[in-house]
């Protein structure tokens, strides 16, 4: 019985036998499987931070952020993302010595990339994998590099 469990580790009885049952947890199960369809989002990531606008599984559903490989990613409570963002594995989005980055509209973000500091990321930027990003990038922008180096998109 042990070997059929641990097969199916993504199934939803699994999920919430894993985490003890809070009605908090039950609304994270419930936007995290049904509605962001993804049994990962759930047992990696806790939403439990919270700021003035609710930094929780539901702030990304009703902003549109995609998850694509919800594995290991860290998103600072005092952050701010724009709609249609996609962050993939890996991502840290922190606090540096003047504040949380805020995240224009349509960013796409790869592997292993960090934000922080007080930046503002503008509108249809993409950051490129392994980039370190601590200051302001314009929009319509492709940043990539560590230091981070910034082309803009014709």
């Amino acid at each position: 019985m042990f070997k059929k469990v641990f097969k199916n580790l993504f199934s939803p009885i699994y999920c919430l036998l894993i985490r003890p049952l809070s009605s908090r947890n039950i609304r994270d199960f419930y936007y995290s499987v049904f509605k962001m369809k993804s049994f990962k989002l759930f047992i990696c990531n806790d939403f439990s931070i919270k700021n003035e606008e609710g930094v929780r599984i539901q702030y990304f559903y009703r902003k549109k952020v995609d998850f694509p490989h919800p594995i290991g990613i860290v998103i600072g409570g005092g952050a701010r993302l724009g709609m249609n963002c996609q962050i993939y594995q890996n991502v840290t989005i922190g606090k540096g010595h003047g504040g949380y980055p805020t995240l224009g509209d349509n960013v796409t973000i790869f592997a292993g990339s960090t934000l922080f500091n007080n930046i503002t990321v503008g509108n249809n930027v993409i950051i490129g994998a392994n980039t370190l990003v601590n200051m302001d990038v314009p929009d319509n922008a492709t940043v990539y590099g560590n230091p981070a180096v910034i082309k803009l998109n014709k």
